[in-house]
């Protein structure tokens, strides 16, 4: 199996619905966006958002 980084393992995470969106992601590089409401909101992963 092709090892996953740590951003395709937090969507990864977050699809299944193991991970919340708080600030200890900021561990990965990620950083809040406008658009982060709508995708929590509906649900969306940050892979799906286009820059996870």
């Amino acid at each position: 199996m092709k090892s996953k980084t740590l951003a395709e393992r937090a969507a990864w995470a977050f699809d299944r619905g193991e991970m919340e969106l708080t600030s200890s992601t900021r561990v990965l590089g990620w950083r809040p966006r406008p658009t982060d409401d709508v995708i929590v909101e509906t649900g969306r992963s940050l892979r799906e958002g286009g820059y996870a």
